[in-house]
């Protein structure tokens, strides 16, 4: 598996999944939406340790800084100065 997420999307994972994670204990896991949120927080902080977004992956998103380096096919999209 490729990482298809960059260090700041893999940190605001880690934010959403953390506060996911800590408003459903606050909300009631056994609740609907505490159970949604926990779900989105455990999502959120497996995609960030992995590195990896299924969804990404799926619709062609990369936002890992070095791709566009190592593909010089996704230049052409890039304005010059």
């Amino acid at each position: 598996m490729k990482t298809n997420e960059s260090k700041t999307d893999r940190q605001l994972r880690v934010l959403v999944g953390f506060f996911g994670l800590l408003f459903s204990v606050v909300v009631g896991v056994s609740s609907f939406w505490g159970v949604v949120l926990l779900v989105v927080g455990v999502l959120a902080l497996g995609t960030a340790a992995a590195g990896f977004c299924p969804l990404y992956a799926i619709f062609g998103i990369n936002t890992e800084r070095t791709y566009r380096a190592n593909h010089p096919e996704g230049q052409h999209s890039v304005s010059a100065r």
